[in-house]
C-alpha cells in the first residue's frame, strides 16, 4: 500500500481503527496490545525492552482521556509546557463548551484563498478542541517584545 497515493480521507480511514486500538491499549498498559498493528520490520529493528520501558512510564500514553479537563491539562502541557491555572482551566472548559455549541448551530465554511491542506474535524468535540489548541498556540506565552 502506498499512501503517498491516498487521499487524506483514505488515510483518516485507516488510521482511525488503529489510534483507537493504540489510545485502548496504552491506557490499559497493555504492551502487546499497543504493538499489535506495528509492522514485522518494525517489530523486529525495534528495541522491544527499551520501547516498552520508555511506554510503561509515559505518563502521556497511559492517561489517555475522552474528558475535557483531562484533554485541556495535556494541551497546555504539550503546548505551553506547563500545566493550566485554575482561571486557564475554566476558561478553557467554557471556550469548548461554547465551541461545540456554536459549531452544533452549522454555518456557512469560509471560502477562502486557500483550502486547508487538513480539513476540520467533522466530529464537533474533536473540531473544538482543534480551536482550542490553536488557542494556545496564539498564547501570550508566545510573544517576544524586541
Amino acid at each position: 500500500m502506498d499512501f503517498l497515493d491516498k487521499s487524506d480521507e483514505e488515510i483518516i480511514k485507516i488510521a482511525n481503527p488503529i489510534w483507537d486500538d493504540l489510545v485502548r491499549a496504552s491506557n490499559n498498559k497493555d504492551y502487546s496490545g499497543f504493538t499489535k498493528h506495528f509492522s514485522a520490520q518494525m517489530l523486529y529493528g525495534a528495541n522491544e525492552v527499551e520501547i516498552g520501558k520508555q511506554w510503561a512510564s509515559n505518563k502521556l500514553l497511559t492517561s489517555l482521556s475522552e474528558k475535557k479537563e483531562a484533554f485541556t491539562t495535556a494541551a497546555f502541557e504539550w503546548v505551553l509546557s506547563r500545566p493550566p491555572s485554575k482561571e486557564e482551566m475554566s476558561l478553557s472548559l467554557k471556550f469548548l463548551q461554547a465551541q461545540e455549541a456554536q459549531l452544533a448551530k452549522g454555518g456557512t465554511p469560509f471560502a477562502g484563498a486557500n483550502a486547508a491542506k487538513v480539513p476540520a474535524a467533522k466530529d464537533l468535540t474533536q473540531r473544538a478542541r482543534e480551536n482550542l489548541v490553536q488557542v494556545l498556540f496564539n498564547h501570550n506565552d508566545f510573544v517576544t517584545i524586541r
